[in-house]
């Protein structure tokens, strides 16, 4: 895939983000990008592996960088509906329950409430 201006803007802003990022967010960071330009690339970047998507609980899709970036989980709070990324600390669980079931996993991720809406309802 050729990386053109607009497509490297769209993959830094993937990189440099903290959590999974939306079209949405991205054109809300970069007010300056076409809309249709941003999916479509996002879409170009998933067919070519570059990118994950998530679904989001809101019905949104989400993106971060593809196989090649860190290896997580995730962690969806169902107060806020935030996302946040877990470290990959339990690998080892995750390879004991291939072997017990039989399954492969490709994702294994969390839902709960967040600890900042914990500290909120606590207050």
């Amino acid at each position: 895939m050729r990386l053109t201006v607009v497509r490297e803007k769209i993959l830094a802003i993937i990189k440099n983000a903290k959590k999974l990022v939306s079209a949405k967010d991205i054109l809300r960071i970069d007010p300056m990008l076409d809309k249709v330009t941003v999916y479509r690339t996002l879409d170009a970047f998933l067919q070519a592996g570059m990118v994950r998507e998530m679904h989001l609980p809101t019905g949104e899709k989400a993106y971060e960088l593809g196989d090649d970036h860190d290896h997580h989980h995730h962690f969806r709070c169902e107060r806020c509906l935030e996302i946040y990324h877990l470290p990959c600390e339990f690998d080892h669980t995750i390879e004991k329950w291939e072997q017990k079931t039989g399954f492969k996993f490709h994702s294994f991720d969390f839902a709960g409430v967040c600890k900042t809406c914990l500290q909120k309802n606590t207050l």
